[in-house]
C-alpha cells in the first residue's frame, strides 16, 4: 500500500514549503532582499530541504549520487515551468482568475511530482532498497 508513502510525501512537501515561506520572508524583512531575490533564495534554499526529506523520508533512499540529485533538480525545475505554462494557459489565454491557476498547480505539481521522484528521481535507489530487503528475507 502507497498511502503511508503519500502521506509522507505531502508532510515532506508542507516542511520544505513552510521553510521556504519563512526563508523568503526573513530574507525581505530582516536582510533587506528585494522580494524576488528573497523569492529565488529561498526556492533554492527550500529545494534542499526538499531533496533530504523526499529521499531519506518519503523514498527511504540514502545514499545520494550526482544523477538522483540531478534527476531532482530537473523535476523541480519542470515543476516551475509547468506552473508557469499552467498560469499563462488559464489565466492569459482563457481570462480565468488567477486563483483558479494556483489551485490546480497545487493539484498538479505534487501529482506530477510524485510519480516522477517514485518513477524516476528516485528509482534506482527503491530498486536497490528492494532487492536489499529482498536478501534479508532469505
Amino acid at each position: 500500500m502507497q498511502l503511508p508513502r503519500i502521506i509522507r510525501f505531502g508532510a515532506a512537501g508542507l516542511v520544505a514549503t513552510l521553510f521556504y515561506l519563512l526563508l523568503a520572508n526573513a530574507f525581505v524583512a530582516w536582510i533587506g532582499m528585494s522580494p524576488q531575490w528573497g523569492s529565488v533564495s529561498a526556492y533554492l534554499a527550500s529545494l534542499t530541504v526538499s531533496y533530504l526529506l523526499q529521499s531519506r523520508f518519503t523514498f527511504g533512499v540514502k545514499q545520494d549520487s550526482v544523477g538522483q540529485m540531478t534527476r531532482f533538480a530537473v523535476t523541480s525545475i519542470a515543476g516551475l515551468g509547468l506552473s508557469w505554462v499552467v498560469i499563462h494557459l488559464i489565466v492569459t489565454r482563457l481570462s480565468w482568475p488567477y486563483v483558479v491557476a494556483t489551485v490546480l498547480i497545487c493539484i498538479l505539481i505534487p501529482v506530477v511530482n510524485y510519480f516522477a521522484f517514485k518513477g524516476w528521481v528516485f528509482a534506482a535507489g527503491l530498486r536497490r532498497l528492494q532487492r536489499g530487503n529482498q536478501h534479508e528475507e532469505h
